[in-house]
């Protein structure tokens, strides 16, 4: 087969394609207050309300019903680096969050048909939930505060369309292979006529999915304050753990000679950083484009002590260095770094 017929086949299916779809209604999502192109954002217990809007395009289009969701869904990518399997990849999605909009069946036209030309609204309305349905981990936990933390509500993650504040997108540090997605999908769906392509009878009816649109939203839900990190006493000193609240540097006189003294830095955990989530109307007057939350901070008080070595000498030379050694360094530099961690884990 040359290649101007596999060219030609192509450009045919891709023009039966695009009449298919001609055919087809189209779907739009609106929301309430929504700032133009950027994203909504939303926290918990927050109303999202806004409204479907079905028209008809081409030809009538028959259905049976309609679903109004708001999904939330996970996905991870884990690379496969064998030599056999180089450049491979293992992909997963997971649920954890699916709310149906209730329809009145009085809204929907009789017969079920979706007249060419002809627009149809249908209201939205969800309410953000405050955690998850025991049914999301369904895994074992070593503890119940375990299995809490995991039906918490995750925040939107990793998709730069939904990062930042307002009409402002950042950058929210999630790895490549991490991603939280939330949607508002609505979809008609009909019922087959119980054949199948050869016209033999099937035993359950398939459902055919008519058309179907999405809207992004972000969601950054409102968690507990959790009680302060147990830090093991191994990492009081810097015993090399993932969080060192107290590190000791010896100085030295010189090259060859002693001991200057000890250098101690210590802090204590800072509190937990809150960030207030503005309406609307609260973020426009701040020159925003809409709903989105506001940069939050916290203190880390950190105290620097020296310590002075105590040397047993008696002549006077040595005298007057351990008067010296009594002097704090000066210090000249003082740099900060804040490292961001995300954990994934994988399971086989």
């Amino acid at each position: 087969m040359d290649t101007e017929t596999i060219a030609t086949r192509n450009t045919v299916a891709s023009q039966m394609r695009r009449l298919t779809h001609l055919g087809r209604p189209s779907i739009d999502i609106t929301l309430k207050d929504h700032p133009g192109s950027y994203i909504q954002s939303y926290t918990t217990l927050d109303q999202i309300t806004g409204e479907v809007v079905l028209t008809g395009n081409q030809q009538d289009s028959r259905f049976d019903r309609l679903e109004i969701t708001l999904e939330g869904y996970s996905k991870t990518f884990v690379d496969k680096l064998t030599p056999t399997a180089f450049g491979a990849r293992s992909e997963a999605q997971h649920i954890f969050l699916r709310m149906r909009q209730p329809i009145d069946e009085s809204m929907l036209p009789r017969p079920r048909i979706i007249e060419s030309g002809r627009m149809y609204r249908f209201p939205l309305t969800f309410v953000v939930p405050n955690q998850l349905l025991p049914a999301a981990c369904g895994h074992e936990c070593e503890s119940e505060q375990v299995r809490e933390s995991h039906l918490r509500l995750p925040p939107s993650l990793g998709d730069a369309n939904v990062s930042g504040t307002g009409g402002v997108l950042l950058d929210d540090f999630a790895p490549d292979m991490t991603k939280v997605v939330y949607v508002i999908r609505a979809r008609l769906i009909r019922s087959s006529d119980g054949n199948d392509d050869e016209g033999q009878q099937q035993e359950t009816k398939k459902e055919i999915v008519v058309c179907e649109s999405t809207r992004k939203i972000r969601i950054v839900p409102a968690v507990p304050e959790d009680p302060p990190l147990q830090v093991d006493e191994d990492d009081q000193d810097g015993g090399g753990g993932e969080y060192v609240l107290r590190q000791r540097k010896d100085l030295k006189k010189g090259l060859f000679k002693g001991k200057l003294g000890s250098l101690i830095m210590e802090g204590a955990q800072p509190k937990s950083i809150h960030l207030p989530v503005l309406s609307s109307s609260e973020e426009s007057g701040r020159g925003g484009t809409g709903g989105g939350t506001t940069s939050g901070g916290t203190l880390a008080n950190i105290t620097v002590r020296f310590d002075p070595a105590k040397d047993n000498h008696n002549s006077s030379e040595d005298e007057n260095e351990d008067q010296n050694s009594l002097i704090l360094p000066r210090l000249e530099t003082l740099t900060t770094r804040l490292r961001i961690i995300t954990i994934e884990e994988e399971e086989e």
